[in-house]
């Protein structure tokens, strides 16, 4: 019990080391990704391991707590499981999951801090999205 707490207590500090090193600039913005009014709906996405990041924005609603995905294409090539990725949904525990066209979830967020989400699925890698 423990050897976990202790596991758990290391993975926060190192996943805060990691979303505090993401650096505004690190990969430009990818014009098909539009901007879009409204707070928080640009996000960059850093990947523990991998140099870069992408940007992903929460496209039009579709339903309630759903929005489209809009992954920039170096996302992809960043992790590409996201690739299934096609909708954005914000649980009441402010959690977020990306779900593909079926509804199978691709990755699971939640909130770090008021605007910054880690992920809780995939276990590995790390990913960290903060707000733009």
């Amino acid at each position: 019990m423990k050897s976990v707490l202790v596991g758990l207590v290391v993975m926060g500090v190192g996943a805060l080391a990691f979303v505090a090193s993401d650096q505004e600039g690190t990969a430009a913005a990818d014009p098909s990704v539009q901007e879009r009014q409204g707070p928080h709906s640009h996000y960059r996405l850093r990947v523990a391991g991998r140099d870069g990041s992408c940007t992903i924005a929460k496209g039009k609603s579709a339903g309630i707590g759903r929005a489209e995905i809009e992954l920039a294409a170096d996302c992809v090539l960043l992790m590409p499981r996201l690739s299934e990725a096609r909708y954005w949904r914000e649980g009441a525990d402010r959690d977020v999951a990306f779900e593909a066209a079926d509804g199978r979830v691709i990755a699971e967020f939640y909130a770090a801090d008021g605007v910054a989400y880690e992920s809780l699925t995939p276990a590995a890698p790390l990913m960290a999205l903060t707000v733009r």
